[in-house]
């Protein structure tokens, strides 16, 4: 991954639009496996890998891209507990919520869930 990622991300033309959103949907699945996940510690790679498709696909024609990268950012850093992962996820959501990360309203309020959950960390 850490040499696919890179180069899908350089791509550009028609075919680069159809690998990233395929990488888009891939990173969707990869998020509900984590989910399922019975380990914390395959949970925590399964997500991180998810962000990785997700970074590697912007821009995407998908309007919940963003959402759905702070989601990753989110499920990370209540995994970890770490510093550097809770204040990325807390940047991520405050992006959403200050407009400057275009999302669907119905996903503004997911975001706000989250950044309530991550300053209780």
């Amino acid at each position: 991954m850490s040499r696919l990622m890179p180069f899908i991300s350089r791509q550009r033309g028609a075919l680069a639009e159809i690998v990233k959103v395929r990488l888009y949907d891939f990173a969707m699945a990869l998020m509900r496996a984590g989910s399922a996940s019975d380990t914390l510690e395959r949970a925590l790679t399964l997500n991180r890998n998810a962000l990785t498709c997700l970074l590697a696909s912007r821009p995407s024609i998908k309007e919940d891209h963003e959402f759905w990268t702070c989601a990753c950012q989110f499920n990370i850093a209540q995994a970890t507990k770490n510093k550097d992962d809770i204040t990325a996820a807390i940047e991520s959501a405050e992006q959403i919520l200050s407009g400057k990360a275009k999302v669907p309203e119905r996903c503004v309020q997911g975001a706000k869930e989250m950044l309530n959950k991550l300053r209780g960390l």
